[in-house]
C-alpha cells in the first residue's frame, strides 16, 4: 500500500475529530448565548423590581412588605451574581473548545499536505514507470524493425 493510502484513514480520523470538536464548541455558544439571555432578562426584570420599590417606597408601605422587597432583591442579585460567574465560566470553557478546534484543524490541514504531497510524489513515481514503459516499447518496436 502506498504511504498516501496508509495516511488517509489518519486523516479520515482527524476530520471527524475537527467536525466533533465543532459541533461541541458550537453547542456551548448557544449555551453561552441562552445564559447571556437569561442573565439579561434578569437584570432586566431587576430593574423593573427596584422601579416598583422605589415607588412603593415614596408612597408610604408596610416596613414589612418593604424588608420582602429588599429580601426578594438580595435573592435577584445572588441569581445575577451566579449567572455572571457561570457564564464566565462557560466562555472560558468555550473559549478553550474554539481552541482544541483551531488546533485540531491545523493538524488536519498539516496531515492533509501531507498526504497530498505524498500522493504527488506517487504520481510522479507512476509517470515516471509510465514513461520508461512507453520508452521501453518504442526501442523495441525499433528494434524489430532493424530485425525486419
Amino acid at each position: 500500500m502506498q504511504r498516501s493510502g496508509r495516511m488517509q484513514p489518519i486523516l479520515d480520523l482527524n476530520e471527524n475529530e475537527v467536525n466533533r470538536l465543532a459541533r461541541e464548541w458550537g453547542k456551548l455558544q448557544k449555551k453561552m448565548i441562552a445564559l447571556d439571555i437569561q442573565l439579561t432578562e434578569l437584570r432586566h426584570y431587576r430593574d423593573e423590581y427596584v422601579n416598583e420599590f422605589n415607588s412603593i417606597s415614596t408612597s408610604g408601605c408596610a416596613t414589612n412588605k418593604l424588608l420582602n422587597y429588599l429580601a426578594f432583591l438580595d435573592q435577584l442579585d445572588g441569581a445575577i451574581r451566579h449567572n455572571e460567574q457561570a457564564l464566565d465560566r462557560l466562555q472560558a470553557t468555550c473559549e478553550q473548545a474554539r481552541q482544541d478546534w483551531l488546533n485540531s484543524r491545523s493538524r488536519n490541514l498539516a496531515l492533509g499536505q501531507v498526504v497530498q504531497k505524498f500522493k504527488r510524489e506517487e504520481d510522479q513515481v507512476r509517470n515516471r514507470h509510465e514513461q520508461k514503459s512507453l520508452d521501453d516499447l518504442a526501442i523495441q518496436q525499433v528494434l524489430r524493425r532493424q530485425e525486419i
